[in-house]
């Protein structure tokens, strides 16, 4: 029998930046703009399997600030062989850092994006090309807290170009995308405060209204 080749469990854990410190959040309304660029893969390599991924977002404000973030990121993965089956698990805890924002490059037709950024001075640089058409999705959602709706537009595409140094691996096992979106949210918060936490998260907490 074939062997079937399976990845599993693969845990991409994005850090949260560009919060400042404690904070306080008034009642109000906002609205952003996003767009991202993603690309992963896995490939053995001398016996032993190891996962790619590469990306970068763009978060706009309307009449705020622009903060642009990229990750790319090298990870080994755990790998069991069965009877009939290899299974493959891998985990990747990314943390994206901020870039100029000229290192990011993104199509507004999706047809294309680009990011540069280097990591320990290994070089990443990479293409994506969209394949197909590209799909909607909207959705609203609210709370107790806050209400809005966000839609987006998807993509698949085609990834290619340098990884940390290295050519970027091509395999049945991986996939690339792009997707860009706009958000508007209202609140009632009275007042929300975002702590940073030694170990490096973040404490929420708030004081709400609710209508009754």
């Amino acid at each position: 029998m074939r062997k079937v080749v399976s990845a599993v469990s693969v845990a991409l854990l994005l850090g949260l930046l560009g919060l400042p410190g404690a904070q306080a959040q008034e009642p109000g309304a906002d609205a952003a703009v996003s767009q991202f660029a993603y690309a992963t893969t896995i490939v053995q390599k001398g016996g032993d399997d190891y996962m790619y991924l590469v990306g970068a977002e763009r978060f706009s404000q309307v009449g705020g600030r622009t903060r642009t973030t990229a990750f790319a990121k090298r990870t080994k993965c755990l790998t069991l062989e069965k009877k009939h089956m290899k299974l493959i698990v891998c985990a990747a805890f990314v943390f994206p850092k901020r870039i100029p924002e000229n290192a990011f490059e993104f199509d507004l037709l999706m047809d294309s994006a680009r990011v540069r950024i280097k990591d320990k001075g290994r070089p990443t640089a990479m293409k994506w090309t969209g394949r197909g058409t590209p799909e909607p999705y909207a959705a609203p959602y609210a709370n107790v807290a806050y209400g809005g709706a966000y839609a987006e537009m998807y993509r698949m595409a085609r990834a290619n170009g340098k990884i940390l140094g290295e050519r970027y691996p091509k395999g049945p096992m991986g996939f690339a995308l792009l997707i860009q979106g706009a958000m508007a949210e209202g609140y009632t918060s009275d007042e929300m405060t975002i702590t940073p936490l030694d170990g490096g998260g973040y404490a929420v907490s708030g004081v709400f209204r609710v209508p009754r």
